[in-house]
């Protein structure tokens, strides 16, 4: 039922947009449909690199056009399974992160790239790499907490430190060079300079940190978490500008886009989602079940794919410029709902637009409330004190039969 409704908002959507989920391609990542932990995009956008779980892990690289597979590596049975990927900004090196504890450096200047060097991070498990915009080291997430970076080319350990209670899940160096962000399961995400110096520790997640992204101009962090949010920072003062309800299951990860003016954020739920940087309304959401859970996602620095990895074993390319405002254009007002979440009334703010109908779904797809509107309408009030506790669906139609949806929470 959960992707029977996901179904029935993806056709709200698309009424409004109809070219908001436009599939440029899709490729298998692993021959046994296992499930891929890591994409990323090479720095000049060409080629498109995944990494899979295992028995055997493979690695790929796909041609950014057609989905076409131009290198795949499969891994030994002393390794273990793929669990983050990323090809440095100078185009020299590709990095595989193996869960045990190592990590696989590959020469990318090769037209079939070569492994020349791997780092045994001495730890039990490992989660998370970060290439440093400047290529000059590459930082990884560890079990036991340990964040730990290490000087290219000579994979020189640089530093080595206990950086959180839990695991680290992910890692991300700020495009300035300057800072580090890390994620744990400890629910927290912290700030370090690149000597390990922490600068900010980050709380208010009620579930592990999935994924930590900078913003481009290096003042926000952006993080994602199973507790269904993405939380965003102020990096000037650490201060929690913005809490965004993405949905009701865990958030995977989260990318930005490189024109610094959206995010997307992948789900358990099946479902993507693009979100504004600057009023955080969500501008596109669809779902693609047929081809799993997406898992990972990346913006094409070149703008103009976004790419997932999915619990099928499939990389997913979409036009990232068939997302209406979410390029170029600015974002359209949204209505406001508030508090949510909310117990006994939610209040909607319906003012900016020329509102013909309201109605509510709840996470079944039912319809629990419906009502029209002769006039415009202000601020409108629901009774939610007898709703049962859950996730629903606000869906409003203007005169144009323009259609949006917003998600609220009774608790």
């Amino acid at each position: 039922m959960k992707q029977l409704f996901a179904f029935f908002l993806l056709l709200s959507l698309i009424s409004s947009n109809a070219n908001s989920q436009s599939m440029v391609w899709n490729q298998v990542a692993h021959p046994d449909s296992f499930q891929v932990n890591g994409v990323g995009f090479s720095s000049d956008g060409s080629r498109v690199l995944s990494g899979t779980n295992c028995h055997p892990a493979v690695a790929r690289l796909y041609n950014e056009l057609n989905g076409a597979i131009t290198w795949n590596h499969v891994f030994d049975s002393a390794m273990y399974c793929s669990m983050g990927v990323g090809i440095s900004s100078n185009g020299k090196y590709l990095g595989v992160i193996e869960e045990m504890g190592n990590v696989v450096i590959f020469d990318y200047s090769k037209v079939n790239p070569d492994s020349v060097m791997t780092i045994n991070l001495a730890t039990s498990n490992a989660f998370a790499l970060s290439f440093a915009p400047n290529s000059a080291k590459m930082a990884a997430g560890c079990s036991g907490g340990r964040l730990k970076t290490y000087s290219l080319p000579s994979g020189t350990k640089h530093l080595d430190f206990i950086a959180h209670s839990g695991f680290v899940t992910t890692v991300d160096y700020s495009p300035d060079n300057k800072w580090i962000a890390t994620g744990s399961t400890d629910d927290k995400a912290k700030v370090y300079d690149t000597l390990g110096v922490i600068k900010w520790t980050l709380t208010g997640h009620t579930g592990d940190v999935t994924s930590a992204k900078f913003s481009k101009d290096n003042l926000k962090l952006y993080t994602a978490s199973k507790d269904n949010t993405v939380k965003v920072w102020d990096m000037s003062n650490g201060a929690l500008l913005q809490t965004i309800n993405v949905s009701a299951d865990d958030v995977n990860s989260l990318d930005v886009a490189p024109a610094n003016n959206a995010l997307v954020t992948v789900s358990a739920d099946d479902s993507v989602r693009i979100w504004s940087t600057s009023s955080y309304a969500k501008l596109a959401a669809f779902a693609k079940p047929v081809l799993g859970i997406p898992l990972c996602v990346a913006w094409s620095p070149t703008g103009k794919l976004i790419v997932t990895g999915t619990s099928t074993g499939k990389v997913v390319a979409y036009d990232a410029n068939s997302f209406s405002g979410v390029v170029t254009l600015p974002v359209e007002p949204e209505f406001m709902l508030y508090p949510n979440p909310c117990v006994d009334q939610l209040n909607m703010d319906l003012s900016i637009f020329d509102t013909r109908s309201l109605e509510v779904f709840d996470g079944l797809g039912k319809a629990v409330f419906k009502t029209r509107f002769s006039s415009k309408a202000g601020l409108f009030s629901l009774n939610t004190s007898k709703y049962p506790k859950g996730v629903y669906f606000v869906r409003i139609t203007d005169t144009e039969n323009r259609m949006m949806v917003k998600e609220f929470v009774r608790q």
